[in-house]
C-alpha cells in the first residue's frame, strides 16, 4: 500500500484557481456562495464561468457572495484527509468575506469528525489570484514532501509577497 502525502491543500473558490489546477492531486476547493436573484448557486459548480459572465451582460442585478458555510469546509477537510495526513486550509482575507470564520468553525467541528487529523486555517490576507498564487506555492511544498508545518510556512512567506 502506498503511503499517504504529507499535505494537501484546501482553497475557497476565492482563489479563481484554474480547472487544471484544481484537477489535481492533493489540491481542493470549497465553493463560495452566489446569491442571484433570491438564487443560491456553488461558484463554479452550479454557474461556470462563461454562464456566469454571460447572464451578468444580461443581468439587471448584481449578485453577491457569501462565503462557504463551515459544513462546505469540513466535507473539504474531510475529503482532503481521506488523500493525505494532513491539511492545509488557505482562505480569501477575512476583511472580504466570512470564509475565514466558516474554516475556523469547520475546524473546531474536525477536533470531533476527524479526530486524529492535523489541520491548519490560514487567512491570505488577500483574494483572487494573490490568493491562488499562495495555494500554488503552499501545493507545490506539498507535493514536494513538505509537512503540514512547512506547507504553512511557505503559505505564511508568501503572503507579504502578494498583492
Amino acid at each position: 500500500m502506498a503511503q499517504k502525502p504529507k499535505v494537501a491543500v484546501v482553497v475557497d473558490s476565492a482563489a479563481s484557481l484554474p480547472a487544471d489546477v484544481l484537477g489535481r492531486p492533493q489540491m481542493h476547493e470549497v465553493p463560495m456562495q452566489l446569491v442571484w436573484d433570491g438564487r443560491t448557486y456553488l461558484d463554479g459548480r452550479d454557474l461556470a464561468p462563461g454562464e456566469f459572465y454571460q447572464r451578468l451582460r444580461a443581468a439587471s442585478s448584481l449578485p453577491t457572495t457569501s462565503g462557504p458555510p463551515p459544513d462546505g469546509f469540513l466535507r473539504g477537510f474531510a475529503r482532503a484527509s481521506a488523500e493525505a495526513e494532513s491539511v492545509l486550509c488557505l482562505t480569501v482575507s477575512s476583511r472580504f468575506s466570512s470564509s475565514h470564520d466558516a474554516a475556523c468553525l469547520a475546524l473546531a467541528r474536525a477536533e470531533r469528525d476527524l479526530p486524529g487529523v492535523p489541520i491548519a486555517v490560514v487567512d491570505t490576507e488577500t483574494a483572487a489570484g494573490g490568493e491562488g498564487l499562495i495555494a500554488i506555492e503552499a501545493w507545490r511544498a506539498a507535493t514536494r514532501g513538505a509537512n503540514l508545518e512547512e506547507a504553512e510556512r511557505r503559505a505564511r512567506e508568501m503572503i507579504p509577497r502578494v498583492t
